[in-house]
């Protein structure tokens, strides 16, 4: 390709006839093909295209493709540029690819013997999570794995991410890992969450899977009173609470309690400090305790992706025994439940079993 000037001379002896002539004749070629697509564009001046020559666009999405001339701004000879490859076709300056079918094209303009081609990967990204449901502490595993299709993006693709934020209007986009896993992640963070996968294109541009749902939950009672920690510290408050109550001074009684914290860093709890009601003194006076303001952090303060929080997950207090008072229901009592419900924890009472062995 390129501008050629022709110079035609006769053999002419007339003095007054012209001796030549010159014309200038282009040889069109095709220089580079543009794609376009929403802010993005990428050039291909090869017929061997490569990773600088490949655009990466959504299912269904329009790219807009444009054969330039060379010389540069002559007019394409008739017919031409001639278009093939993923269901381009037909000849012009300019086509329109789309595709709803994931995978790799090769688009080919073509003007006499001058070809170049450009590489349009269409893809979708998608994100496995193995279980949407988890425990702090005794079930927070969970394999976090992003895919893509057609697969062979991910190995061509630099910025891979696993992001999570709360599930309110609104919130901000959080990011867990680097990566196209998290084999496992632990579940350090309690709340409702939604997750997605997101990569980045070597053109800069964004493309993520579907939401998904997470359930991030407290432990429930029974997790937390068989915890070996728990156990040793609310059977020595039931020991206090035993030692505290007497026949002399008269019937003297009072409750014991803590509070029950999980650190999800650590993944360990913790009982503490120990809280003691008023003594009472009689055998039909009610005895209470109040534990104070719960510990640790609010559900919705910590970030989503945080290494880990204190939590305030569960209230604890002893009931005395009923040596020296009158007979009472054992159990959780209806304030009890009350004041749980309050705060949103699971409630631990110690106290006689209600149906004693034989």
């Amino acid at each position: 390709a390129g501008q050629y000037t022709i110079t035609a001379t006769t053999t002419e002896t007339d003095p007054d006839t012209p001796r030549s002539a010159t014309a200038t004749v282009y040889i069109v070629g095709v220089d580079h093909i543009l794609a376009e697509y929403d802010d993005v564009s990428v050039r291909s001046e090869t017929d061997d295209p490569g990773g600088a020559e490949t655009i990466y666009v959504k299912p269904n999405e329009n790219v807009v493709l444009t054969a330039f001339t060379d010389p540069e701004n002559t007019t394409w000879p008739a017919v031409n540029p001639s278009w093939s490859g993923g269901g381009v076709s037909g000849t012009g300056s300019t086509k329109t690819f789309n595709s709803s079918t994931p995978n790799e094209y090769t688009i080919t303009a073509t003007c006499g013997t001058s070809v170049k081609k450009i590489i349009i990967v269409v893809f979708t990204v998608g994100l496995t999570v193995e279980n949407s449901w988890l425990t702090l502490k005794h079930d927070r595993e969970c394999n976090l794995s992003i895919t893509t299709n057609p697969s062979s993006v991910l190995a061509k693709i630099n910025t891979v991410k696993i992001e999570i934020k709360r599930d309110n209007a609104g919130a901000a986009w959080h990011s867990l890992v680097e990566g196209k896993e998290l084999t496992p992640w632990q579940a350090k963070i309690a709340g409702k969450f939604k997750l997605r996968g997101r990569v980045v294109s070597p053109q800069n541009k964004n493309f993520y899977s579907s939401e998904k749902n997470m359930l991030v939950e407290f432990p429930t009672s029974g997790q937390i009173s068989a915890d070996p920690t728990v156990i040793s510290e609310t059977d020595a408050e039931w020991a206090t609470t035993l030692t505290d109550c007497t026949l002399v001074p008269l019937h003297r009684r009072r409750e014991r309690g803590f509070w029950i914290s999980l650190n999800t860093s650590t993944n360990s709890y913790s009982c503490g400090p120990s809280s003691t009601g008023d003594f009472v003194y009689g055998r039909t006076p009610e005895v209470r305790i109040n534990l104070g303001p719960r510990p640790g952090v609010t559900l919705s303060s910590p970030a989503p992706n945080a290494s880990g929080a204190i939590y305030g997950v569960a209230s604890f207090h002893t009931h005395t025994p009923t040596t020296y008072c009158l007979w009472r229901p054992t159990g959780p009592s209806p304030q009890d439940h009350i004041t749980n419900n309050n705060y949103n924890v699971a409630g631990l009472v110690y106290d006689y079993d209600a149906n004693p062995a034989p």
